[in-house]
């Protein structure tokens, strides 16, 4: 039997959605007049009222998945499923540190910008203007993590 030889920094650290660290968080409750995942991006649609990317103003990403009961996917309410459908109350964040899915590759101190079709989250280099079909989070970085495309990071929010 051979002895340790290597020590793993960080551990598992969360899942997409969870609050990072302590640091200063700002959350609202809306209505999601459509159906997301957690880590997403938001815009207000009325008041209240937040949908799944869109060009409006940004509501938030979607967090706090600890706080809702499984809802399973059709026909089997126990499958698992990060998904909340439309006509739920949740959390939106606009600051904080949350862990966060990166559609593309991205590194500590990267911009970030969401699809405004699927809410999903991009890192781009700063300074880079906005994807065609994007949106810009304004003050939003990647915190911690070099992600590779697809991988988990945690972003700054504000």
């Amino acid at each position: 039997m051979a002895f340790q030889s290597s020590v793993n920094l960080y551990r598992g650290f969360g899942i997409v959605g969870e609050k990072f660290s302590d640091a200063p968080a700002v959350a609202t409750t809306y209505n999601l007049t459509t159906a997301g995942a957690f880590g997403l991006a938001f815009t207000s649609t009325a008041e209240g009222d937040a949908a799944l990317g869109g060009t409006g103003v940004f509501a938030g990403l979607l967090v706090n998945p600890k706080a809702h009961i499984l809802t399973g996917t059709a026909g089997d309410p126990l499958a698992p499923s990060n998904i909340l459908p439309a006509n739920t109350v949740a959390t939106l964040a606009t600051k904080g540190q949350y862990i966060v899915t990166l559609t593309s590759a991205g590194a500590p101190g990267d911009i970030i910008e969401f699809n405004q079709t699927t809410g999903k989250l991009d890192a781009l280099a700063p300074g880079t203007a906005a994807s065609t079909g994007c949106t810009i989070i304004e003050g939003a970085t990647v915190y911690k993590f070099n992600a590779a495309a697809n991988g988990l990071a945690v972003i700054n929010l504000g």
